[in-house]
């Protein structure tokens, strides 16, 4: 029972050596934070709350200027559960990525196929 909090960070200035160009899929900051909740409800039973954010700035897909930068991502989860003070059993109701956060995971600079309709001969 009770209340737990976590937090979490990492800042990278990470470059490559020789260009001085941000390594791929090396974001320069990234972290977590988040709480739990638990309290016993009587006859045996506890509710628990589960909520969390995470963050990651934005970053490149590959060391070429024409493949635009990556939007930062920043998604909220939260959960809420019932379950039995004994651990026996648990239900719980997940919720991930609450604000439809999106970002791309990986980018390329020139598409699969020309423009216009593909017809095989």
């Amino acid at each position: 029972s009770g209340l737990r909090v976590f937090a979490n960070a990492t800042h990278a200035h990470v470059r490559d050596r020789g260009t001085d160009a941000r390594v791929p899929l090396s974001p320069e900051l990234q972290g977590s934070a988040g709480g739990s909740y638990q309290t016993e409800l009587g006859h045996g039973l506890r509710l628990g709350f589960d909520a969390s954010v995470d963050h990651r700035s934005s970053r490149t897909s590959q060391n070429d200027p024409a493949v635009p930068v990556s939007a930062p991502f920043t998604p909220i989860n939260a959960s809420i559960a019932l379950g039995a003070t004994d651990d026996l059993w648990e239900l719980r109701l997940i919720g991930r990525n609450l604000a439809n956060d999106n970002s791309a995971a990986f980018v390329f600079p020139t598409p699969f196929l020309p423009a216009g309709n593909y017809h095989a001969s």
